[in-house]
């Protein structure tokens, strides 16, 4: 404030009260102080800005610079109804979410208050709620029980001694018999006491038909997990006003903050800008007056709040924005968190003396933030963004060729449109392409995957196998001939025993000689093996 009040009380221009607040050695802005500024600085005024008239006609387009100081024509984008977002959002994430099965939800209302202040449950009975949840509880218990039988069946099944974990009576667990465990389950007596008798039991051996056992615990487990399934789905009890849904819950609270109105912008603009330049001068000056310093920590609060409202006053234009996007590998609600980063950044990057509306400028941001996530995440292998760009363009080209054409337009026809070469074509086409799972089921009943059809070019052959085996026999029948030394040279020498071949010294050392003896062993053992009587018998395998 001192600054605006200083260029009062002087009767100067503005200009040079920014010019003196420089030599005064205060950090210059990125931009020169402007009137809005200094007006803001000073008591509450008006703002002073040619733009504020322009800006309320509604530019419908906007030339923005990008970050490499190209221009580009941004047309209007004008905020959408609350409503209409949130039956889009609601369509877009049903869509995403494949048909899954969502928790049954029982909301609670301010208008179910009693007199105590407390919720009363809307749209359901207790009374089933209350059953449902208890049988729920026993069935959990008894697949927890019978789990603990079969842990103890497989570990004696497989030679695991299990070592008495509970106080059991031994004779009443020796005495314990298959039909009894059979009249525990049909009598529905079956309980932890129980499965920790017959878990014993088995431990120490008193129960025999182990396999029998182990089916018919395998079926009971299968039949609590039916009778599991059958119960309504767990109700997850919301607060007041929640949802089930995010994004619903999301666009409700966005869509409490009112639109600004074009002098609303500016001067939320004109603040955010004067807290930029207040953050500056603190940042850059190390000597200020107490009083000064104050104020421009007041600038920079004030900055934030204007910041924050300009934010929260335009998240929806985010979220019309983002919905153009999905269906192309991101989920709905990680593109509007993105956009919302290229919001931030227009806010930042805003210059209300163009005369544009913020939400003409803001447009090019998100979608730049938008683009630029989708090239980095969307794709499992990552491919850089001017190459998204070109398979991007292909991809509209083909589109386009397809309906005038009636048919699938050839790589040439397209490097022809794009002014590429047919090679190049092809080979972008492959960049486009997704990678598929191997564990993708196949048919209607989904009982094989597509990499049941791969070939694996890496496992052995069954007749290589067999051949390899019947080699390995016959070369040792053939060493066998030799003296133990000659076998263990030649052995050593290739590798015959371990895989990995040994040099001529290293085998010297095992057998404490020199490298030239066991050169000459080594050679005199191959002229014996060369010997038709021994190689007649290997020589059909060097086909």
């Amino acid at each position: 404030m001192a600054l605006a009040l200083e260029a009062r009380q002087l009767d100067i221009e503005i200009p040079e009260a920014t010019e003196k607040a420089r030599k005064a050695g205060i950090g210059a802005p990125t931009r020169s102080l402007s009137k809005a500024q200094l007006a803001l600085i000073a008591p509450k005024e008006e703002p002073k800005s040619t733009s504020v008239e322009a800006s309320a006609k509604g530019a419908k387009a906007a030339v923005v610079l990008d970050e490499d100081g190209n221009e580009i024509v941004v047309e209007e984008v004008e905020l959408e109804d609350v409503e209409t977002l949130i039956a889009e959002a609601s369509e877009i994430i049903d869509a995403e979410s494949d048909g899954k099965d969502q928790p049954r939800v029982v909301t609670l209302s301010d208008e179910t208050k009693n007199e105590e202040g407390s919720f009363t449950l809307l749209d359901t009975d207790v009374d089933d709620e209350e059953e449902d949840k208890n049988e729920r509880e026993k069935h959990k218990k008894d697949l927890k029980n019978v789990n603990l039988v079969l842990e103890a069946i497989n570990g004696k099944i497989q030679g695991v001694e299990h070592a008495p974990k509970h106080n059991i009576d031994q004779a009443e667990a020796k005495a314990l018999t298959f039909k009894q465990i059979q009249q525990q389950f049909a009598m529905n007596t079956f309980n932890e006491k129980s499965a920790k008798m017959i878990a014993e039991a088995v431990n120490q051996g008193y129960l025999k038909n182990l396999e029998d056992l182990q089916y018919f615990f395998n079926e009971q487990a299968r039949f609590i997990q039916i009778e599991i399934k059958r119960l309504p789905p767990e109700q997850t009890v919301l607060t007041a006003g929640a949802t089930a849904d995010p994004v619903k819950d999301y666009l409700k609270q966005i869509g409490r903050v009112a639109l600004l109105n074009a002098e609303l912008e500016v001067e939320l603009a004109t603040r955010v800008e004067a807290g930029l330049f207040a953050a500056e001068a603190l940042k850059n000056t190390k000597k200020l007056d107490k009083k000064l310093k104050r104020e421009l920590e007041w600038i920079v609060e004030d900055g934030k709040r204007a910041k924050n409202h300009l934010l929260e006053a335009n998240l929806r234009l985010v979220v019309s924005l983002a919905k153009r996007y999905t269906g192309r590998g991101m989920l709905f609600l990680d593109l509007i968190q993105e956009g919302n980063l290229g919001l931030i950044r227009a806010v930042e990057k805003f210059d209300y003396t163009k005369g544009y509306k913020f939400s003409t400028y803001a447009t090019w941001w998100i979608r730049q933030a938008i683009t630029r996530a989708m090239a980095d995440q969307a794709r499992t292998i990552r491919i850089p963004v001017h190459m998204v760009e070109v398979i991007n363009k292909l991809a509209r080209v083909q589109r386009q060729m397809l309906q005038d054409l009636g048919r699938e337009p050839t790589p040439e026809e397209l490097a022809k449109e794009l002014d590429m070469t047919p090679e190049k074509v092809v080979e972008v086409q492959k960049y486009g392409r997704e990678p598929i799972s191997l564990h993708t089921p196949l048919g209607e009943e989904g009982d094989s995957e597509f990499g049941d059809l791969i070939e694996d070019s890496e496992a052995v052959k069954p007749e290589e196998s067999v051949t390899f085996t019947i080699l390995q026999e016959q070369l040792m029948q053939v060493l066998s001939g030799l003296t133990s030394r000659e076998a263990e040279v030649i052995k050593a020498r290739y590798g015959l025993t371990d895989g990995q071949p040994k040099t001529l010294d290293e085998i010297g050392k095992v057998h404490g000689v020199t490298r030239e003896r066991i050169r000459q062993i080594e050679s005199k053992t191959m002229s014996k093996l060369r010997h038709p009587s021994r190689s007649q018998a290997l020589r059909d395998y060097l086909d």
